[in-house]
């Protein structure tokens, strides 16, 4: 069973919104991981039960009350019906559109585009998330929010045991998850384009504090803003001010960094793209076409 991975595809069949999907705290990413978690299933399968497992992971982070699980479930219904309508729809006139300038070959002009179209489609889901789920961050007892310090505290430790402590560490990780990412697009790659990765992933400047640096301290953040029993609007407005792209509120000396790590991605995915072969190029448009498939099947059950 494949894991979800942070900042990359973990299969051909997760939707482009994965990229981010775990910058997301308590209520809104596990919505989001509900509806990307691919495993061993189909992606249809997973996607039709995103509001049971939506309940399990809120429950998972704060132990949740009769009443509370209550009040979400209507929530989460509605929320998983907008995303299956709405959004969904454009998760694949974007995926189509990149499949046309991947076709041909990535333009830096194309690829920077498509990512400011993808930011969109995040925040859009994160508005309709904030909207959801303010209400019920803000009932939370503090006995729930210890409960979920102390989980967010053993997840942030495995976090950091895997990808490592240093922004050297971070980086080599980083590559090794984007060739594991590439060859379940295109296939195996060969030792001169796992070398050629490898060496366009360590030119990559390293910035600090990192993106793992950030996403961590905005956790903590979350947790000690509950505790101080915030209004719905307040907790929205908040959520909005770490979470948006670009964040209006960042680590200390992160935000700075921001357009220069975007920047970063799309070189390398420039670079990535020019050693593709002709098979492997097909392979992946195949696989694009088959998430495409699943997902207009989606929208319209």
């Amino acid at each position: 069973m494949k894991r979800i991975k942070f900042l990359h595809f973990s299969s051909r069949r997760t939707p482009l919104i994965q990229l981010l999907s775990t910058k997301f705290p308590a209520f809104a990413g596990c919505l989001i991981l509900a509806f990307l978690v691919t495993g061993c299933t189909t992606l249809s399968f997973t996607y039709n039960y995103a509001d049971w497992y939506v309940l399990w992971k809120v429950n998972h982070y704060f132990d949740i009350s009769m009443n509370q699980k209550d009040f979400l479930q209507p929530r989460v219904t509605n929320l998983h019906l907008w995303h299956r309508t709405k959004q969904i729809p454009q998760y694949v006139t974007l995926l189509k559109r990149i499949g046309r300038e991947f076709e041909d070959g990535l333009k830096e002009d194309e690829l920077q585009d498509m990512v400011q179209t993808y930011e969109q489609l995040h925040n859009r889901l994160l508005e309709h998330l904030i909207d959801e789920g303010s209400p019920f961050l803000s009932s939370l007892q503090q006995s729930q929010i210890q409960y979920f310090r102390e989980t967010i505290a053993e997840e942030n430790q495995e976090f950091i045991e895997e990808i490592g402590e240093t922004p050297e560490e971070q980086l080599l990780w980083r590559i090794e998850e984007t060739i594991d990412w590439m060859e379940d697009w295109v296939g195996s790659l060969t030792s001169t384009q796992h070398a050629a990765i490898v060496k366009h992933g360590k030119e990559l400047a390293l910035f600090k504090p990192s993106w793992a640096d950030n996403h961590v301290y905005r956790r903590q953040h979350l947790i000690r803003y509950l505790s101080t029993s915030p209004t719905p609007k307040l907790i929205a407005q908040e959520i909005t001010n770490w979470f948006y792209i670009p964040p209006t509120k960042t680590l200390p000396g992160y935000e700075s960094n921001i357009p220069k790590r975007k920047r970063n991605f799309i070189q390398l995915m420039l670079k990535i793209d020019g050693i593709l072969s002709d098979d492997q190029r097909t392979r992946g448009l195949t696989n694009l076409q088959d998430l495409i498939q699943d997902l207009e099947t989606l929208a319209t059950t």
